[in-house]
Parts: structure tokens; C-alpha cells; sequence
């Protein structure tokens, strides 16, 4: 019997991970979820409960895996008070830590290790577009904590394991994440501009994230920091537009950034999320031959709302 491929997904049971599982599945690879808490996964995945902080029996689903993907840690969709920030860096940190120490201490550890990291590294305030080679970084919390968590992941001792640091930005996707709660915004009509609507959105589609992790997981000498976003980001003011039209929704009131602060308070979510600069782009990928099934938000959207087909072939 041929051996499949092995993946190890930590953090999988989230929207991007829950994704990921069943593309990985789809494309032949045995898949293993490490989680907090066990979560119903799809048929033929194998869940393995972690605390996320310290190595433990969890470390044994590493032997002989081929490739390591960690996505996980507390979500910054919260309002970012101090405590909320020392539980989104400890989770990134801790959930890093232990799989190195796992890694060190493994037999037949995966020979690549990608770990999410945050495309909000990068100063809001430039004018301009980030791609990799850029070392403007912000001074804020959002890239504070992608810095922390990528010198966590690339100061980590392991020897001959290829290591990939993915700055991903607003996914899109039908299971959760953002899409959803944009098209209710935009069906109630209040999907206009968030502020002045001129800060960027770097955005991807689901089927990109997958098929740029497949990718990178095949073309094995790509290492370091990675941009995973969509070759298009664009204004507040134009990517809310576009929500619209697929809600069929032609007008949304505008959303001043004192209301925006207003609202997203009350809603227990922080403002930055919103309001926030970020334009980024994906050089690498591009440089190496990733081609998109989703370079533009239309296209995106589209699929999403189901008025487009899905391309499946993950750009690869």
C-alpha cells in the first residue's frame, strides 16, 4: 500500500484550519488536528488534544510527518485591552515554543514547518506597498505581536527543518472569518466606508491560502517570511463596495471612525481591525510561479456568493 503524505494542522479546528483539513484530505495527504478541545473534523482526520503550552503525548503525531502547519492562537477579533493582549501574544508564543521543543526532541520531525504570522507587520502609515523585502514594520500592537510570533518561530533551535513565516491577511472563505458577517453588514445596508474608506485591505481567498501552503510545501527552497495575500488589495471604500453588489445592495451608509469605535466596542471588537492600513502584496509567490484561483476580489466574491465556480487546482 502506497504511504501517504502526512500533515500535522495545529490550531485546525478554526475556519481556516476546518479549510485546510478538508483540502488536504481532498488532495490525498493523511491529516492529523492538533486542538485545545476535541471538535467534530472531516471523515478520515485525526484529532489530537494539546494544551497549546508544553510537549506532552500530543508530540508523537509529529514522528514522521512531512509537513507542520501552525495556525494556532487566540483570535484578534477582541477588543485589545491588556489582558486580551498578553492572551493573544502567550497563545502565539506558547503553541510555538512547544511544538519546537517537540521538533527538538522528535526522531523524524517534519522536514517543513510553516507558521502563520500576521501581514498587519508591516507600518500602516506608509504610503506605499509592502512586499517581503520591506522592513518598515509598525509600532503598534497588530505588528508587535506578528514580530513576536515570528522571531518565536524562526529563534526556535530546530536543525534542518525548513521553516515558512505566513503574513496572511483577511481571509475570505464560506465557513466563517469575515465574509459572512461583511454580507449581513452590507444586506442591513450598512456596508458603506469604514472611516475615510482610503486604508487598504490585503485580502485571500480561502482556495489561495491552501493551494499557497501546498505550494510552498512543494517548492522546498522557499523559507522565511511570505506574504499570503491576493496580488489586489484594495480601499475600504472599494472593497465594501464590492460586499454590496454581491449582497445586491446598492447603497450603505458610511461608518464615521467615531462610530466605528462606537460600534465595534460595543460589539467587543477593536476598532484597528477596521480601520487599519494595510497594503500588502504578494511578491514572493509571484516571483516563484504561484498563479491565483482568486487574484481579484470580484472574482473572489463571486465565488463566494456562488455566481462563479470554484478553481480547486490551488494555483499549483
Amino acid at each position: 500500500m502506497e504511504m501517504k503524505n502526512k500533515i500535522v494542522i495545529a490550531g485546525g479546528t478554526g475556519f481556516v484550519g476546518r479549510h485546510l483539513t478538508h483540502r488536504f484530505l481532498r488532495e490525498g495527504f493523511e491529516v492529523a488536528v492538533l486542538a485545545r478541545h476535541t471538535a467534530a473534523l472531516p471523515e478520515g482526520a485525526q484529532m489530537v488534544v494539546w494544551n497549546g503550552r508544553a510537549p506532552g503525548p500530543w508530540t508523537r503525531v509529529l514522528e514522521g510527518a512531512d509537513l507542520l502547519v501552525n495556525l494556532s492562537g487566540a483570535s484578534v477579533n477582541c477588543r485589545h485591552t491588556a489582558s486580551n493582549k498578553k492572551k493573544l501574544t502567550e497563545s502565539r508564543l506558547q503553541a510555538v515554543n512547544a511544538l519546537g521543543a517537540a521538533l527538538i526532541a522528535a526522531e523524524r520531525p517534519p522536514k517543513t514547518w510553516i507558521n502563520a504570522s500576521g501581514a498587519g507587520i508591516y507600518n500602516p502609515e506608509s504610503p506605499g506597498a509592502h512586499g517581503e523585502e520591506s522592513t518598515d514594520y509598525g509600532d503598534d500592537f497588530i505588528a508587535a505581536l506578528a514580530r513576536s510570533w515570528e522571531a518565536a518561530l524562526f529563534e526556535c533551535p530546530v536543525h534542518g527543518i525548513r521553516r515558512v513565516a505566513l503574513r496572511m491577511g483577511v481571509v475570505l472563505g464560506k465557513g466563517g472569518g469575515a465574509w459572512p458577517v461583511l454580507l449581513r453588514v452590507a444586506t442591513l445596508g450598512a456596508g458603506g466606508r469604514s472611516g475615510s474608506g482610503k486604508q487598504f485591505v490585503s485580502w485571500i481567498h480561502e482556495e489561495d491560502v491552501f493551494g499557497a501552503i501546498l505550494f510552498l510545501y512543494r517548492h522546498s527552497v522557499m523559507e522565511g517570511p511570505v506574504n499570503l495575500v491576493s496580488p489586489s488589495p484594495e480601499t475600504n471604500r472599494t472593497f465594501m463596495a464590492a460586499i454590496r453588489k454581491q449582497a445586491g445592495m446598492p447603497l450603505g451608509i458610511p461608518q464615521p471612525a467615531w462610530l466605528v469605535r462606537i460600534g465595534t466596542t460595543l460589539m467587543g471588537t477593536d476598532p484597528s481591525l477596521l480601520l487599519r492600513n494595510s497594503r500588502v502584496v504578494p511578491e514572493r509567490l509571484l516571483a516563484a510561479g504561484f498563479r491565483f484561483s482568486h487574484a481579484s476580489l470580484a472574482d473572489a466574491l463571486a465565488g463566494l456568493n456562488g455566481t462563479a465556480a470554484v478553481n480547486e487546482h490551488g494555483g499549483h
